[in-house]
């Protein structure tokens, strides 16, 4: 038991792999790396690690092959998804820098395998098996506030726009480096916990409340862009709106 959250080290385990998982770090059919590798990477027993994968197996997140290895299964979950009255999540960015001495760092800028969830949504060839993923934290003041994800082809950009990720936001990128008069931005807002993943570059504990928030970013025909996933802390974060009803619309 983890006395500083509470919460058992082989579900932190689980939850960090879940989330590679559902991110699509860890594909469908992608097969785990051995107890002996996680059990070095998490500073954790090996019996720590089977106990997180059996919990895994259990869920049906995993399923283990005799002679293969324990292997991610395809979801079958589905989400309901609901329209949010709110304006949007947008304008974080502005009050950040209103707020104090906003920075943006670049943690990573690679080609990667892509995963099913950027394929699906830009609509890539079957062909194109990798991506570009870019990594930045966002910070206030020095200190950790959202940890962000953009993904998109390797023909989006050349690699000279790279070194404009740690000084302009994704969409002005966009914008400029495509000399677009408008873009189309298609919204979607979850509430998550922070992984072992997520809670160490937000300087955060495991299973604190997050913001998921993902853009994806079209031509105003609807032609899929690029893809970007911010993780907000809950404990900084705050999404407040003003809502006018008319009464003959109550029923």
């Amino acid at each position: 038991m983890n006395k500083e959250t509470g919460t058992s080290y082989y579900y932190r385990v689980a939850q960090t792999i879940r989330g590679r998982i559902n991110s699509g770090q860890y594909p469908p059919d992608f097969i785990i790396p051995p107890s002996h590798k996680l059990s070095e990477e998490f500073g954790v027993s090996n019996i720590t690690i089977q106990k997180a994968m059996d919990l895994l197996v259990r869920e049906g997140c995993i399923v283990r092959q005799r002679g293969v290895g324990t292997r991610v299964k395809k979801s079958s979950n589905t989400l309901v998804v609901r329209q949010i009255s709110a304006k949007n999540f947008w304008d974080w960015y502005e009050v950040y820098e209103a707020r104090g001495k906003q920075a943006v760092e670049v943690l990573e800028i690679a080609e990667t395998v892509c995963p099913d969830f950027v394929r699906n949504i830009l609509s890539l060839p079957a062909d194109e098996d990798t991506v570009i993923k870019v990594r930045r934290i966002m910070k206030l003041d020095s200190q950790p506030l959202a940890y962000i994800f953009n993904y998109f082809s390797a023909s989006l950009f050349g690699k000279s726009v790279y070194r404009k990720f740690n000084k302009m936001r994704f969409v002005k990128i966009l914008l400029t480096e495509k000399n677009l008069p408008a873009i189309r931005i298609d919204q979607k807002v979850e509430a998550t916990i922070a992984d072992m993943d997520l809670a160490g570059n937000l300087q955060i504990r495991f299973g604190d409340p997050l913001f998921l928030v993902e853009y994806i970013y079209r031509l105003t025909d609807g032609t899929p862009l690029a893809i970007t996933h911010t993780y907000h802390r809950g404990d900084r974060s705050v999404l407040k709106d003003t809502v006018v009803i008319d009464a003959d619309s109550v029923k």
